[in-house]
């Protein structure tokens, strides 16, 4: 038990990596920028389809596939589920 807590006390004495202000304000900025990319794309190229292909850039409709999109419910899957990061995003 002791070699244990020995164990687990020198596995967790690493030096964390402190992030600056301004390295924080960058992954800030990127991880908006890509939402939005994502975001602005699925508007232009597929809604209201619950899905956005990434390669073709289309839409992925529920013809194709058969049941498989069952579990969609096709109602813009895809806009509602990022509704949240959208209201985070706004510009």
């Amino acid at each position: 038990m002791v070699a244990l807590f020995a164990l687990a006390f020198i596995s967790s004495t690493q030096t964390p990596h402190l992030i600056s202000f301004g390295e924080l304000s960058q992954y800030k900025q990127e991880t908006k920028d890509m939402f939005l990319h994502a975001y602005r794309s699925y508007m232009k190229n597929a809604f209201p389809a619950d899905e956005l292909k990434p390669i073709s850039c289309s839409a992925r409709y529920r013809e194709g596939r058969g049941t498989l999109d069952d579990s969609l419910g096709e109602y813009s899957l895809t806009l509602i589920d990022s509704l949240s990061s959208l209201v985070v995003s706004l510009e």
